[in-house]
């Protein structure tokens, strides 16, 4: 059965003389022929071997099934890295203040840290089964990071006339997160092999709803309050992208519904998570720069005589 038809033909192992190392080690194997730890759902073909870490490094720039995955974040954290030099060397609109340059830098030094970290885990996966949970581990704490960093900046450009609810949010935030942090750290011998905790990364996600539902119960309290529905909307869109990459994430569409190997080297669920992700990120940045942007020129309150 023809199973490498995404962009290779199947690559068979040959015997000529002082090839045989180097040839096994670049060779795509099936499933059924690498370790059970380095074995994903529904993808049948396109693994490389157990690797060291120089050839994991190496194998960044060969074609497999995780070749996307480690692209995908690793160009994303370039772009992340682009965005925040020009942050700090250029003069924007929605650097109104130095909190305003501060958290912009935290939300894309996350950022970075997420797309970093899950390119390495994507990498260095095939070299053991200890180093593959341990790189697992620290992808899902630059998630964490990332949402922190993603909540910190929402909270100063949208409080940033209100700076007693500006700190008591950025307070419960981070309390929040480290305790989430502590206790995963706490428990990490007890939870199975660094498991996606999809509640939990759910449930923060779905924290974002009090904050921003009250800035919105706040903000009329401005003279010069421009909340519209406008901006409701497109605070809607990286939820609705999220929404998207959770979809192909759990559902593990379309490799089970399409011929077997015919997704395994591009368009995987997995690869699609990671696309939705990186979208969701760079409209999180676009949003929270152009509420910051066209967020009102003064604070006056709303006289209450």
């Amino acid at each position: 059965m023809q199973t490498f038809n995404c962009f290779t033909k199947p690559v068979h192992c040959t015997h000529q003389p002082g090839a045989g190392t180097l040839e096994k080690k670049h060779v795509l194997l099936k499933g059924k022929d690498v370790p059970v730890f380095v074995r994903e759902d529904s993808i049948y073909t396109g693994y490389r071997t157990t690797l060291g870490y120089t050839e994991c490094i190496k194998s960044v720039f060969r074609l497999h099934n995780e070749t996307v995955n480690i692209w995908s974040h690793f160009l994303g954290f370039l772009y992340f890295g682009f965005l925040l030099c020009i942050n700090i060397f250029q003069s924007h609109p929605h650097n109104r203040s130095s909190a305003d340059l501060i958290a912009v830098c935290i939300q894309l030094v996350t950022y970075q840290i997420c797309m970093i970290l899950s390119s390495m885990f994507h990498t260095f996966l095939c070299h053991s089964e200890r180093v593959k949970y341990k790189w697992k581990e620290a992808d899902h704490s630059g998630i964490l990071i990332a949402l922190w960093g993603t909540y910190t900046r929402i909270i100063v450009t949208n409080f940033s006339c209100f700076p007693s609810w500006l700190l008591f949010h950025l307070l419960l935030v981070t309390i929040l997160f480290s305790l989430v942090f502590l206790q995963r750290w706490w428990n990490r011998e007890k939870r199975q092999k660094g498991g996606v905790e999809l509640y939990l990364f759910l449930a923060l996600s779905m924290y974002a709803v009090a904050p921003l539902a009250h800035w919105l119960s706040i903000s009329p309290t401005l003279v010069h309050n421009n909340t519209t529905a406008q901006k409701i909307f497109w605070i809607l869109v990286p939820y609705g992208l999220g929404g998207l990459g959770l979809f192909f994430y759990i559902s593990r569409i379309p490799e089970r519904i399409v011929p077997p190997g015919q997704v395994d080297l591009c368009g995987a669920s997995h690869q699609l998570w990671h696309i939705f992700i990186l979208a969701g990120m760079v409209s999180w940045y676009d949003l929270t720069c152009w509420l910051s942007t066209t967020r009102p020129q003064s604070c006056q309150l709303i006289s209450s005589f």
